[in-house]
Formats: structure tokens, C-alpha cells, sequence
């Protein structure tokens, strides 16, 4: 695989795309995520010795420092979107392989496989992991089945492909018109296979199979879009 690409197909038929990311935004993002924990070690350091006697100032340390290097990055990429700040600030963020949102157990996981992806000296097991496999997982996001990726904008609405506007022999509803005009937009985003297993559904209309029929779908949603914009005029 030479275009990092991570693809998943939904039991919709929906086939979704994500950018892997590399070893080098995820290494900033965890540089980045370091020099948070410690702007907070430090000051915490100070108050705690100022406030309490030296042994309980080493024991609340010692349980700050637990907390922050193992729950920081579980809590924020549970509860914030697969991102710790780091994470967010360099647009990456840990998702399941198949696609959803990163859950407790996996994040759980991944995270606390942290120190064996460290040995045998600053996460040496991880870097050779994340080149021989063909996703760049290290061997917590193999154990977890998770994957990093960017965060790009999923949600920007998708444009009906560009073909010469045909229109149906017979009169549709809206409802009709409305699911036509959904499958063109979504077009991209379904496999092939699919593609034509729902555009088969409407051969009655079109009298046609498999990528002509596709084709047949597509020019009546430019015909139907080409409608709505003209009345909107």
C-alpha cells in the first residue's frame, strides 16, 4: 500500500476513506502532549511542596504523574473525538479500524501497551512496529484495533457528479425526487457493487443494469437538480 489510504465498507454499502497518518505527525503530537503534562507537573510540584510536608508532597506528586501519563490521552481520546490536544492541534485523532469512534476498552488498550511499545529504549518496539505494518500501527494500536488518521472535514456536503441532465418518463414525488438526488450525492462514497445493486432497484424506470443504470440515476439528478435551481430563480 503506497497511498495511505484506510478503507472501510459500512454494512450500507457505504465505503468510507481515511488518511493514515505517519509516524512523524504523531510523534509532534505527542511532543506537544508532553510539554502539556509537564506545564502542569511543575507547577503542581511547587504548590504541593509549599502546602504539605516533604513526604506526602512526593506521594500527591507521585499520583499526579500516574493520573496524567496514563488517563490523559484515554480521557480526551474517549471524550473529545479520538483527540488529545496534541492530536487535535496536528489534525490526527485514534479511531477503530472499522471506522467508528475509539471506545473505553480499546483506548484502555492501546494506552496502557504504551511501555512495551517504549522498550527496548524510547518507544523503540513502536517505530519498528508502525513501518512493517501496513496501517503504521504501533503494537498498542494492533492489540487495541485501532488506527491513527486525519481528521478531515467528513462533512462537507458532496456534489452531484457533473452529467448531461436526463429526466424520468414518468412524474415522481418529492420523496422520489429527494432519494434520487441522496444516492448522487452519495455516489462516491458507495463501492461499485453497490452502486449498481441500487440503482438496479429502479430498472422499471430505466429499462437499464449495472454501470448504465448508474449512469441513467446520475443524469436524473442532474435533471432534477437542474429544475430546482431553475425555479429558485
Amino acid at each position: 500500500m503506497i497511498d495511505t489510504i484506510h478503507k472501510v465498507e459500512t454494512p450500507e454499502g457505504i465505503l468510507l476513506h481515511f488518511r493514515l497518518s505517519g509516524c512523524s505527525a504523531r510523534s509532534a503530537a505527542w511532543f506537544i502532549d508532553l510539554m502539556i503534562r509537564c506545564a502542569i507537573y511543575f507547577p503542581a510540584a511547587i504548590l504541593f511542596f509549599i502546602i504539605f510536608s516533604e513526604g506526602v508532597a512526593t506521594g500527591l506528586m507521585m499520583i499526579t504523574m500516574f493520573l496524567l501519563e496514563w488517563f490523559y490521552p484515554i480521557y480526551f481520546e474517549v471524550l473529545h473525538d479520538g483527540q488529545t490536544p496534541g492530536k487535535k492541534r496536528l489534525a490526527i485523532k485514534v479511531i477503530e479500524a472499522n471506522g467508528v469512534a475509539v471506545g473505553w476498552q480499546s483506548s484502555f488498550i492501546r494506552n496502557f501497551l504504551r511501555f512495551v511499545d517504549f522498550l527496548p529504549f524510547f518507544y523503540g518496539f513502536a517505530l519498528l512496529s508502525s513501518f512493517i505494518d501496513k496501517s503504521s500501527r504501533r503494537l498498542g494500536d494492533l492489540a487495541a484495533g485501532t488506527i491513527v488518521v486525519y481528521s478531515e472535514n467528513q462533512k462537507q456536503g458532496q456534489k452531484i457528479p457533473q452529467i448531461e441532465p436526463d429526466f424520468a418518463p414518468i412524474q415522481l414525488t418529492y420523496s422520489e425526487e429527494g432519494a434520487i438526488l441522496a444516492y448522487a450525492e452519495k455516489l462516491n462514497q458507495l463501492s461499485k457493487a453497490r452502486q449498481q445493486e441500487l440503482a438496479n432497484l429502479l430498472q422499471p424506470l430505466h429499462m437499464k443494469e449495472g454501470p448504465q443504470a448508474v449512469i441513467s440515476i446520475q443524469a436524473y439528478a442532474a435533471g432534477i437538480q437542474g429544475h430546482d435551481e431553475a425555479k429558485s430563480i
